[in-house]
């Protein structure tokens, strides 16, 4: 009996500390998954629309530890090539080899960027696109400024179950440290923030300036400008049609299209541009009018539906396959036109690409613009009369001027190698009470003033000389040469930050006040005196006069005595 009730004490015992254990033990217990994700990016995230889909199952403790699965539909990919390691493998240990090679791929760093992990993140979403029928539909979200106005833009993912994720935006392409758009994250946290490894396509807009490109220059009316487009060859690799990539440049009204003088391509920057080859692209050129901006347009690969140029549709995928990051590079001239704006506003000329977002549609969207700023200047003349001091006394009309632009050869004095510039007459003055005149290779050397004031535009920056040609009736024309330099400073974004316009007087000293009214106008005055004095008065007059009855007397004399000798006569 003793015996019975032992044992049965002892059984209460072990039942009463597995109780125990089981209400005081804490488990390491899964973390609960609600989780979100956010791809951040530039300006051209938005709108955009980017991809996520789990690769692996991921639970973590409350101790930090984590454990990943091979999501089922992942082992496909896995077994499709040697490489992996998994091709006879199933269930955990395909799960846990396919494991083992992704995590050997990080370098020492634990850097996800590396190029083998890089390479394995195409391969996948390769494999993924290729196989899409095998796949549940991926994650999606879209590109957004965020906050409202705050210039920084994001594609966020909620609700995601923690994981290993492969996240790919289509229609981009790499960077330039990376040749994939495709990424691998864990979303192992209640928020995780990402930045963008990857590019939509952009265009690069400059102006060629000898072996300068600039975003902003300074030009002559009737110059020759020479600008480059460049892009980055997207990747098709999802695509069964891409519609369609093209370069978009708006032109302002001062822009006048010339031509198209190159397409190239190339495979990385170490590499030479090769042409690509006129049938791979088609140009619509502008239409130029003077009185708006005008749309210059390069579509790359080959059209299959015609109509309105806005509206018809080119297949670049046979063109771009297997060219995925190379640099395309168009090459084309304007000239500067009588229509350029002076000085307050830039002659813009704005640049943008069009490209295929939806593997599925011929849906484009488009890249921020890229500007480029072009800039022209003017000063104007205002011609008074004066007297013997040096104070205006009133518009003056009828004055005759010259402009020369200096050759280099001495900046200090003009000389006969200065050239004259042309200038046409405009029927209309956006500076009030000005003769309008603008750079004209065909127009006329000389200038008048029709009242006082005439105003010159369409210069280049650089150095100028004024010469009065004549002056009107009864007035002295200026001595010498007026010396006109124009400066300026743009920035690095084509922003012009400051210019002046400085004239000398012939004798070399600066004119003070010459500039008023933002006009950058000077001040010539003709000066007009008294007769010049002459000699003598009323007393000269009357000597004069004896003086020439003197003579008379004396001429009467001399012939009546030749006369009288004549005749053998004699006189005294």
């Amino acid at each position: 009996m003793h015996k019975v009730a032992r044992k049965m004490a002892a059984l209460l015992a072990v039942l009463v500390l597995a109780v125990g254990v089981f209400f005081t033990a804490t488990p390491a217990m899964a973390v609960e998954e609600n989780a979100s994700l956010v791809v951040k990016g530039s300006e051209q995230l938005n709108g955009k629309e980017i991809y996520a889909l789990k690769m692996f199952d991921l639970t973590k403790s409350t101790d930090g530890a984590t454990a990943y699965t091979l999501v089922k539909e992942w082992e496909g990919f896995f077994k499709s090539d040697a490489k992996y390691g998994c091709q006879s493998l199933e269930g955990e240990a395909l799960s846990r080899k396919a494991y083992e090679y992704v995590a050997d791929l990080k370098n020492t760093a634990g850097d996800e960027a590396t190029t083998t992990l890089s390479t394995f993140a195409s391969e996948a979403v390769d494999y993924l696109l290729a196989h899409a029928e095998d796949f549940s539909e991926p994650k999606t979200a879209t590109g957004t400024e965020t906050p409202a106005s705050s210039g920084t833009y994001a594609a966020t993912f909620t609700d995601l179950d923690y994981g290993y994720y492969l996240v790919y935006p289509l229609g981009s392409t790499g960077n330039g440290t990376r040749d994939t758009y495709a990424m691998l994250y864990n979303v192992d946290e209640a928020s995780v923030e990402i930045d963008m490894k990857s590019e939509y396509p952009t265009v690069d807009k400059e102006i060629v300036e000898g072996d300068d490109a600039v975003s902003g220059n300074t030009a002559q009316i009737g110059d020759t400008l020479t600008f480059t487009l460049t892009a980055k060859v997207p990747d098709v690799s999802a695509y069964d049609e891409y519609y369609q990539f093209a370069f978009v440049d708006t032109l302002s009204k001062g822009l006048k299209f010339n031509s198209i003088t190159s397409v190239q391509w190339a495979e990385n920057e170490n590499s030479p541009f090769s042409d690509m080859g006129d049938t791979n692209y088609t140009v619509t050129s502008p239409s130029y009018t003077g009185t708006s901006a005008s749309e210059l347009r390069i579509d790359f690969g080959t059209k299959t539906q015609a109509g309105d140029p806005a509206t018809d549709i080119y297949n670049a995928l046979t063109l771009f396959q297997n060219h995925k990051g190379w640099t395309i590079k168009v090459t084309y001239t304007v000239t500067l036109t009588e229509a350029a704006l002076v000085v307050d506003e830039a002659n813009t000329n704005s640049a943008k690409v069009e490209f295929t977002t939806d593997p599925d549609s011929t849906g484009t969207g488009s890249s921020t613009e890229d500007i480029t700023k072009t800039y022209t200047f003017g000063f104007g003349i205002d011609k008074q009369k004066g007297d013997t001091d040096d104070a205006a006394d009133g518009p003056l009309a009828g004055a005759v001027f010259k402009i020369y632009k200096d050759s280099g050869t001495d900046a200090s004095n003009w000389d006969s190698s200065d050239t004259v510039v042309k200038f046409k007459q405009q029927t209309t003055s956006p500076k009030k009470g000005y003769d309008y005149y603008t750079v004209d290779a065909n127009g006329s050397e000389t200038l008048t003033t029709t009242t006082n004031k005439l105003y010159v535009c369409g210069l280049d920056e650089g150095i100028y000389w004024i010469e009065e040609v004549s002056a009107p009736s009864g007035y002295n024309k200026m001595a010498g040469y007026i010396k006109v330099e124009i400066s300026s400073t743009i920035d690095g974004n084509g922003d012009l930050t400051d210019h002046t316009i400085t004239f000398t007087d012939p004798d070399g000293s600066p004119i003070s006040g010459a500039t008023h009214k933002n006009d950058h106008t000077i001040q010539i005055i003709n000066k007009t005196g008294s007769l010049l004095p002459e000699t003598g008065g009323v007393g000269t007059v009357i000597f004069t006069v004896v003086g020439v009855a003197a003579i008379a007397g004396g001429t009467v004399w001399y012939v009546n005595r030749r006369r009288a000798t004549a005749n053998g006569e004699h006189t005294a």
